[in-house]
């Protein structure tokens, strides 16, 4: 056994490639907003920073909560509500970016309401890897689930950072939404 046989297992591989993707996306978003926040606001540093702290606060503040939710309820429909809650947010980021919109209050409302669909979401996929390997393949798992958030982690943003020029905010906001789509058919 290695790390890369457990991607022989169908429904492993199918999450693990579901979550590579929707971490892309989120990462992506993540850099976008940034930017679109620093281009609507002029660079102002406390606004540019506040989308940082929409990403960021609500999983501090939730994870552990969420992960006594994931031990709590039906894991398979608390992964489904959350990547549908992050589907739905980042899709209507992108529509309304789409159709204009540039309020900053806006940008930060959803990107933290993402991020609390991303805070639900993390413990709950972690404690569905057992279930589906089995618990002598946990490490290698977890590790495979490591190289998916780091990587996307790296790069996300320099995807984003190539693509917002060319495609625009919303519609990487868009792909992000689309992620989620993968994941849920999962």
């Amino acid at each position: 056994t290695s790390i890369w046989s457990l991607l022989r297992i169908p429904l492993f591989r199918w999450i693990w490639i579901g979550i590579c993707l929707s971490n892309l996306g989120y990462w992506m978003q993540t850099i976008t907003a940034a930017w679109l926040m620093k281009d609507w606001t002029n660079g102002d540093p406390i606004l540019v920073s506040l989308v940082q702290t929409a990403y960021f606060l609500p999983t501090v503040l939730l994870i552990v909560a969420a992960g006594t939710l994931a031990d709590t309820f039906d894991r398979r429909r608390l992964l489904i509500f959350a990547n549908i809650w992050m589907m739905v947010a980042a899709a209507l980021l992108a529509v309304l970016i789409f159709m204009g919109n540039k309020d900053p209050v806006m940008l930060l409302a959803l990107s933290g309401l993402l991020a609390v669909g991303f805070a639900l979401n993390q413990p709950t996929q972690s404690a569905v890897v057992p279930e589906i390997v089995g618990q002598k393949n946990v490490p290698y798992a977890v590790s495979l689930y490591s190289v998916a958030n780091n990587g996307a982690r790296v790069l996300g943003p320099g995807i984003a950072g190539v693509l917002i020029p060319i495609v625009g905010g919303a519609a990487l906001i868009g792909m992000n939404a689309a992620t989620y789509v993968f994941l849920l058919a999962v």
